[in-house]
């Protein structure tokens, strides 16, 4: 035998792998696979959805912290305003002196109230409190269902908040001829003339609001600037000047004003400091936006993205508030009010009458009770909202607000959160 044919017999026998066996432990790990696949993807989409609900709790929280946060000082810097007047006479209480006044201010071009022709921004562009273009002085007023979010398509509220930013304890200045009989002028051209102006410097905004006639409801109240380099006495004359120092305005001049007139101090927009009249809605993308009423970051041009909107949160679907009432004269909220069905007294259009009932009104409202519904960007395979969404269900059916969701809407998930919030400044009012 060859030494080749003899090595070739002494080798082992060698075999491989059968085809079946090799489709078997393909399959094996095909089905191993898939099923880390599935338990990753399962964690995955739980992973998106904790984030996505985590991501709207907290702008939830932080959309609630900045309504609580403006509702509150809602009224600063006149809620106390004014000066005692018989109501025999026709006059308004001492303390509501100011509200339901028709908000006059220009900034080189009409701020408040709007010109005709130039809509309020989006989503505000609806806004309308009866007359178009026009807001009267009140801490807060909710405008029912005057916005239509584009992602909810349904009407969802609007608050109007009014603040000063003074931080002078709300007194408001009184006229000259408090301390001076004598004086028999309010305001001259480019000045106003009062008992004491130590507190004011260059640049403060001041709400200048006058008795009502007798018999008549608010008069109007007009926003002016100190002009720069100011510096206060006792008594003074006090210059006007800058943006805001304009008179007339809409058919009013600032020397119309009774000798009963006070000016109270709203904040310094050049020492970043500036009040807050404010829209607070919701628009497109589930955002919650504000408004600048006195456009204090710029005047809105015509065409250009308006520098006084802002988007406050995102994830708020929807934004519902009701009216906490004092009707006894207690100090505490013994009533709550549906703005889009209230009883007589309480309608937007007599709130915003400018009577003296009116007034009496809106010092009455001393809380609001604030619902936003929220809702996450990540659409799920399958429906894991309930049926419909509650808001206020603890004050019984008349007030409780109920969102039936459609089959579609059903695929997100929602939620809701509710806070009372006080009035604080409008709490002194008797």
């Amino acid at each position: 035998m060859s030494r080749a044919a003899a090595c070739h017999r002494a080798a082992p026998r060698q075999r491989g792998v059968t085809l079946v066996e090799l489709m078997v432990t393909l399959l094996v790990g095909m089905i191993l696979t898939a099923a880390v696949f599935g338990v990753l993807a399962v964690y995955e989409g739980r992973k998106r959805t904790t984030t996505s609900v985590n991501d709207v709790s907290q702008s939830g929280s932080f959309a609630m912290h900045m309504l609580d946060r403006w509702v509150r000082s809602a009224g600063s810097g006149f809620a106390q305003a004014g000066v005692p007047t018989a109501p025999a006479a026709g006059g308004i209480a001492n303390t509501t002196l100011a509200f339901g006044c028709r908000v006059l201010a220009s900034r080189g071009a009409p701020v408040l109230p709007r010109a005709a022709g130039t809509p309020l921004p989006a989503p505000f562009a609806g806004v309308n409190t009866g007359v178009p273009g026009s807001f009267r002085l009140a801490p807060v007023l909710v405008l029912p269902g005057q916005t239509v979010p584009g992602v909810s398509a349904q009407a969802s509220d609007v608050i109007v908040v009014m603040a000063g930013a003074g931080g002078f304890g709300d007194v408001p200045l009184l006229p000259r001829v408090a301390i001076d009989p004598a004086a028999t002028a309010f305001a001259t051209p480019g000045q106003i003339h009062l008992a004491n102006s130590v507190s004011l410097a260059g640049g403060d905004l001041l709400l200048v609001a006058d008795q009502p006639a007798a018999g008549g409801g608010a008069a109007d109240c007009m926003v002016q600037e100190v002009a720069a380099g100011f510096a206060g006495g006792l008594p003074s004359a006090v210059d006007l000047g800058g943006d805001y120092a304009v008179s007339p305005i809409a058919g009013t001049a600032l020397e119309t004003f009774s000798e009963q007139a006070v000016a109270m101090k709203l904040g310094n927009v050049g020492a970043g400091n500036p009040p807050g009249f404010l829209l607070l809605g919701v628009g497109d993308d589930n955002t919650l936006f504000s408004y600048d009423l006195l456009q204090t970051a710029g005047a809105d041009v015509a065409g250009a993205p308006s520098p006084n909107l802002r988007a406050v949160a995102d994830g708020v679907f929807e934004l519902h508030a009701l009216y906490g009432v004092d009707g006894d004269g207690d100090g505490r909220v013994d009533q709550w009010i549906d703005p889009g069905a209230a009883p007589a007294g309480y309608t937007l259009a007599e709130l915003m009458s400018g009577s003296a009932a009116a007034a009496t009104a809106i010092g009455r409202i001393k809380a609001l009770r604030v619902g936003l519904i929220l809702r996450t960007a990540l659409r799920e395979r399958d429906p894991v909202a309930p049926a419909q969404l509650v808001l206020f269900s603890d004050l019984g059916p008349a007030l409780t607000h109920t969102r039936v969701l459609a089959a579609g809407e059903r695929h997100f998930r929602y939620r809701s959160v509710e806070s009372t919030i006080p009035l604080r400044n409008a709490l002194l009012i008797d």
